[in-house]
Formats: C-alpha cells, structure tokens, sequence
C-alpha cells in the first residue's frame, strides 16, 4: 500500500516489526518526578519509560501533566523531585539525541526554512554549516513526508509559513536529526490525512530500521491505535497505567483511566424551538455562496488548512480572503481591523495559540479581558471584572494560583486554555472558532456561533 494513501493510516503497512512490545532497554526512565507551580502540583509522582524500538503513546486529558513531562525530559523545565535516567543505545555513545516537535511552533521567523532546519546540525554556535549544506538536509528531511512541498518553501522565511506548513517543518527538523528518541507532542494538529499517512510511515520505518524510540502525544484514538505500541496513562500529575500494550486495553477502558466522562447520548435540538432574534448574518461568498446563520445556530466548516485559514481573515479584519465576507444590517462590506470586527461583536479564538491566542507577557486577567476592553475602548479592569474573571477560572478549573500569574508561569494545559477563556469574556454576538490543537477532530474546522 502506498504510504501516503489514507487508508493506510489504520495499519503498519509493510513495515515489519511494528505494533509489537520492545523488549530493550529504556532510553528515557523516569521515576517518582514532581513538579509544581506555585501552589498547583501538577506532577505528582509520576513514573514513565520509553524503550528503543518502540513507539509508545503519552495518553491524558487536558491538564493530566503530559506536556510538562516532555517540557521536563528536554530541560526546558526543571522538576522539583524524582529521577530521570537516559542510556543511549548506540556503541560509544552515553546519551541519546532527543529531539522534540511541540505543540506551539519554535521557529525563528527572520530565518529561512533551510536555516531553521540547518542550524540544529552545527556542531556549536559558533561553528557554521554551508548554505547549500543547509538546503540539502532541509530538502531531504522534508521529502520524508511531502516531497512537493520542499521546493515550495526551502527558501521562504518562516514569519511567512502558514501554521500548517511550520508544523511539516518542525517535524522534518526533529526527522532531520537522526535523534534516538524523538518526542511528537501533537505533532498531526495541523496536517491533512495524507500527511498524517505519510509521516506516520516514516516513523514506523525508522523504528524498524534505526531502532528509535518515539513518544507521541494525541487525543486521536483512531491515530494512536494506527500508529502506538505501548501506552502510558496520566491522570492529574500521577501515573495510571506504565508502559502497557494497546492491545490490553479497549478504548473505553482507556478513556476511563484518563478519567474522563464517558460520552453520553447526542443531544438533538428542535429547529422550531430555537430562539432566533434579529435578521440572519450572511456569509457570501465565491461562486455566489449565500450561507445563512441565525441565532442559535452552529456552523461547522472543514477542510484543508488553507481553506479555514483564507475564509477566517477577513471575516474578523486580519486581511483580505478569496471573496468572502459577513452581510448584516449594521456590518461594513469587510472590517479594516480586527478592532473594528470586535467592535462590531465579532469574536475570534485563534488556533495559533503562541503568537496570536495569548498575550504571554500580560497577567491571566488581562488575557481573559482583552478583546472586551478593545471592544470598549477601555484600558482598566474594573473590580467587578476582577471578580468575574475569578469566577471564570474557578468555573473552568484553570490550575492557576492567581490571576495575575503570567500564562507562562502556569502549567501547560492552563496556558494553551486561555485563548478561548479570552473568547467567552468578550460577550461577542458572533463568534469565529478555529478548532483548538488537541481537540478530537479529523480535520481542522471553524465554527461560528451567535
């Protein structure tokens, strides 16, 4: 089967080996970690190993401690207590090469997409590695999963990538390293089907020829059975289930020991009791597409991540589209900024949390109440403000020990929640979601609400 068809996303393909429990020795132990922030523990004796040969799925609903466990084995954050042990399994060599793709992109943006490939092969920083040295290996490792795109984009500056096309570069710089264990922390948010096919089938390839080790983090249950051997469950900082085969547990079973709840029967609205007030918004668009969307309704939009992306702008005045735009009573033909859209009650909730969902260096308050003090033409919290944004963290569970703590400062899960927290302090009319990284989609999705 070909490996960038679809339908192999369900199987390992001819590649040999794969789906069965490695018996070598761990290249990552850890053992009894703890890790808190301020007064929210969010490890809290966590044990965790992933062995060479193996590819080993990091499972837990949000908030479980999954991004801060690989924040932790990369250095990026220090733990308060616990062990971790590497070995390398590699003849002279003591520890492993760990490379990580994560969740928000780390792309410098001035630099080309060779550059930013490239650079992680200097021996030292200031050491230098030749640019067309620096093409051949951005080249080849982007090859690995979509040879068209390469020439496409080799030479562009990363500010100018969509966040589509900065997550295929940031997997084809960890692929790039040769690196024993690589850490893929969501790393299919933003890729199509196809995509997913053919990354999937490198690394299934790579760990049946290399002999690597591969922790994938996903709530795609149709992706983890496709693509994992093992899995580890976390629940609130502690380790459920360690190291255990997929083939032992059902999906039920799994989504049990996350400890989420299990899904209940579909709601079903009556149309006719649906509370509709004022005229409809339009959304024109090419070929005389007219959509209308009353109150009360939900409009689900899927597709490649282009498409979402091209629709979305001007919609909320960041840019101009492909001919589309709102049609109200009230509403300008298009909104000159994205002020002006708020202004008018249109809300956003980005899916590039990290440059455009959170305002990393202003307090948790000022994040949740931004778009309504644009909206208002205000710059202070009032205290009743205050107050609701209190109530908004508690309401939602954010593990944070006070608003004024900065998103960074907060655990993982807490800071990637509050682009969407931002979205519901607005008291918008209209509202244009892009699908949250880390959501059970298929494919990447918008929806707008009233």
């Amino acid at each position: 089967m070909e490996p960038g068809s679809t339908q192999s996303l369900g199987s390992a393909g001819n590649v040999p080996g794969v789906g069965q429990v490695s018996t070598r020795k761990p290249l990552i132990e850890a053992a009894n970690v703890e890790k808190s922030y301020g007064a929210t523990r969010v490890l809290r004796g966590l044990s965790f190993q992933v062995r060479a040969g193996e590819i080993h799925a990091l499972l837990g609903g949000n908030g479980a401690g999954k991004s801060t466990l690989i924040r932790i084995i990369t250095g990026l954050t220090s733990r308060d207590a616990g062990e971790i042990n590497v070995a390398s399994s590699k003849a002279g060599r003591t520890s492993p090469i760990i490379a990580v793709v994560h969740q928000e992109l780390a792309l410098l943006p001035e630099l080309s997409v060779a550059e930013n490939i490239g650079i992680v092969h200097a021996r030292s920083g200031s050491s230098q590695i030749s640019r067309r040295r620096m093409r051949e290996i951005a080249l080849r490792a982007l090859q690995l999963i979509d040879p068209a795109i390469g020439e496409e984009i080799i030479d562009l500056p990363a500010r100018k990538l969509s966040l589509h096309e900065g997550q295929i570069v940031e997997i084809a710089r960890a692929l790039s390293t040769g690196a024993e264990v690589l850490l893929l922390d969501e790393p299919t948010a933003n890729l199509t089907a196809g995509e997913t096919a053919k990354l999937f089938w490198v690394l299934k390839r790579l760990v049946h020829e290399e002999g690597i080790g591969i922790v994938f983090v996903s709530h795609r249950m149709r992706e983890i059975r496709a693509l994992c051997d093992v899995c580890t469950i976390l629940r609130d900082g502690v380790t459920i289930a360690n190291a255990t085969s997929l083939a032992l547990l059902s999906d039920a079973e799994i989504v049990q020991q996350m400890g989420q709840p299990a899904q209940g029967p579909a709601m079903h609205r009556n149309p006719q009791k649906r509370r509709r007030q004022g005229a409809p918004v339009e959304l024109l668009g090419p070929g005389d597409v007219r959509i209308a969307i009353s109150s009360g309704t939900i409009l689900g939009l899927a597709g490649a991540p282009a498409g979402p992306t091209g629709l979305i702008a001007p919609l909320v005045g960041a840019g101009l589209g492909a001919g589309w735009r709102l049609s109200r009573e009230g509403f300008a033909d298009r909104f000159s900024s994205p002020a002006a859209a708020a202004r008018a009650g249109i809300g956003f909730v980005s899916g590039d949390r990290a440059t455009k969902g959170i305002l990393s260096q202003l307090p948790i308050v000022d994040n949740v109440l931004a778009a309504r003090r644009v909206r208002e033409r205000r710059r202070i919290v009032a205290a009743a403000e205050r107050q609701e944004c209190r109530d908004l963290v508690s309401a939602l569970k954010l593990k944070a020990a006070s608003i004024w703590d900065l998103p960074l400062r907060c655990p993982a899960a807490t800071s990637k929640s509050f682009s969407w927290h931002a979205g519901l302090g607005c008291r918008s009319g209209w509202w244009c979601w892009k699908s949250r990284r880390g959501a059970s989609t298929s494919a990447p999705s918008m929806t707008f609400t009233a």
